[in-house]
């Protein structure tokens, strides 16, 4: 059983730089034992000239001292408490937002995990779609890829200058 660690959305995040890219880390929850983290992880994560946005639900095991990454909303489900659950995406698009701003990405390229989303799933791609649009970012290109995954590619409008 998990509990909330978390009341509402922060207003601001943290950004984390590493040598393979940038990270967002917020808490959402923990085991009763206490042994047991449960977080949502967006990174940023550099790629020829474009960078890739991933989010999922990192669980941490103090045992282990490594997180396993969780992609599925499905599987993640069963992690996240219910009181915790309508502040996930609300915490995604401030974490895009503390990592846009920060990182000033060009480009930006997102898919889908699973291939054939539902309507549900591909409601969040959109929430997030529009809050990169709300940055300054356009969809350059879109549409499915080899693996039947939909796929997002957004390019900042005015070149290098206009961040905020």
């Amino acid at each position: 059983m998990f509990v909330p660690v978390i009341e509402e959305v922060p207003d601001e995040v943290e950004v984390f730089e590493s040598d393979e890219d940038w990270a967002v880390v917020i808490p959402l929850a923990a085991s009763e034992d206490g042994y047991r983290l449960v977080a949502l992880e967006t990174r940023l994560l550099p790629y020829d000239n474009e960078h890739e946005l991933k989010f999922c639900i990192a669980v941490l095991d103090e045992d282990t001292g490594e997180p396993f990454r969780i992609f599925d909303r499905d599987m993640a489900a069963g992690y996240i408490p219910p009181q915790v659950r309508d502040l996930v995406m609300p915490c995604v698009l401030v974490s895009v937002d503390a990592l846009t701003r920060a990182v000033q990405p060009q480009v930006i390229y997102r898919v889908t995990h699973a291939t054939h989303p539902d309507d549900k799933a591909l409601g969040k791609h959109q929430m997030i779609t529009e809050r990169l649009v709300g940055l300054g970012l356009r969809v350059q290109e879109s549409g499915t890829d080899r693996f039947g995954r939909q796929f997002w590619r957004m390019a900042r409008d005015g070149g290098e200058n206009g961040w905020n």
